[in-house]
């Protein structure tokens, strides 16, 4: 999938600017209201990223290509990045001071590990992603890399390890929901796919 800017539209930069803009503003809103303000700005920002890369991620494995399609996918990407750049500000800079010491006593060697490489990751294939019109085998690659990474961590910490740190119930929701459209986006893929496979072989 290669983005092809020009193409972009006012209506569907305005879309999904401003589902970000509103979930982000809801989401500092609601951390306000509480007691550890803090706290919920690093929680209701990391579900607001949730949110975000779902449709990225469902757009991006659907069977169809256009152009609707391939600027939706990059715009919901590009969106999701920026709400989880704002929840690593508030994580890493202002909860651990910017302190990496702080950060792998606190998260551990492992985890702390897999949150660098996906934030690094993550910023590079952005960048690359706006900056490059090459279409790479490399690039490709790495996209659908960093993407299914993701969605398997996202799908870890809220329904596999739900219990490590007590969370609620709409989160394992929301990770159970996310899973569940991606996979259905999936298998529309593998079916058009196999359809595909079909038709080939009955008109060679």
């Amino acid at each position: 999938m290669t983005p092809t800017f020009k193409n972009l539209s006012g209506q569907e930069l305005f879309n999904t600017g401003a589902l970000f803009l509103a979930l982000m503003g809801c989401a500092l809103l609601l951390a306000a209201q509480t007691e550890q303000v803090l706290f919920y700005k690093i929680l209701y920002t990391a579900r607001t990223t949730m949110i975000l890369f779902t449709p990225a991620m469902c757009l991006f494995v659907l069977p169809q290509q256009s152009q609707k399609k391939q600027n939706y996918w990059l715009l919901f990407w590009t969106f999701s990045f920026l709400s989880y750049a704002i929840h690593i500000y508030y994580a890493f800079f202002v909860f651990f001071h910017g302190s990496l010491a702080a950060f792998f006593a606190d998260q551990g060697v492992a985890v702390a590990t897999i949150n660098l490489i996906i934030t690094f990751w993550w910023a590079f294939e952005i960048a690359a992603v706006w900056a490059l019109s090459s279409t790479a085998k490399w690039l490709r690659i790495q996209r659908a890399a960093i993407q299914i990474i993701i969605a398997v961590t996202f799908f870890a910490s809220t329904v596999i390890l739900h219990g490590v740190d007590n969370k609620e119930p709409f989160v394992i929701v929301l990770g159970a929901l996310q899973a569940a459209a991606i996979l259905a986006c999936l298998a529309l893929r593998l079916l058009a796919q196999r359809q595909q496979l079909a038709w080939r072989a009955d008109f060679p």
